[in-house]
């Protein structure tokens, strides 16, 4: 015959809770101290990456001495995505501050404005001297190997 468990009436009231032991407060301790840790760096990734997207999309340095180059983007656009991701990996290969990078986002005020002011739909890079002209429009997919070239040689003549 199988043992009868025991029941708490309503009478009793809830079963107390167990006492946490100092040896679990020191065991979840590292835990909770490797979660804050992972908490904090992924914060920190986060306002990084955030204030990168913003300072991409500043578009008044055009013209600051610098020669630049500007991806009029579509955040909708595959080859959009596709384009910036080449982008990006031949602007890695090129030394710091040998040319500007800017993204004109179509769905926003200013990069619409942006792209509509010189003539640029999205999958398209604008390429400009130190002093804001437009010196080219290249349209359309590149291979990172394709826009390092054309990146180096901007570079060059400005």
């Amino acid at each position: 015959m199988p043992k009868k468990r025991k029941t708490r009436t309503k009478t009793q009231g809830p079963k107390p809770k167990p006492k946490l032991s100092r040896r679990s407060l020191l065991q979840n301790s590292a835990l909770f101290g490797v979660g804050a840790i992972a908490l904090a760096g992924a914060a920190y990734w986060a306002f990084g990456s955030f204030q990168g997207a913003l300072s991409e999309q500043d578009l008044s340095v055009i013209g600051n001495g610098e020669p630049a180059i500007v991806q009029v983007h579509d955040r909708d656009c595959q080859l959009c995505e596709s384009l910036q991701i080449e982008v990006r990996a031949a602007l890695a290969t090129l030394g710091a501050g040998d040319l500007t990078y800017r993204v004109a986002y179509l769905d926003t005020g200013p990069g619409m404005d942006f792209a509509t002011k010189h003539g640029a739909s999205f999958a398209t890079l604008l390429f400009f001297d130190g002093q804001g002209n437009m010196v080219r429009k290249m349209q359309g997919a590149n291979d990172r190997n394709t826009l390092q070239a054309e990146f180096t040689s901007h570079s060059a003549a400005n």
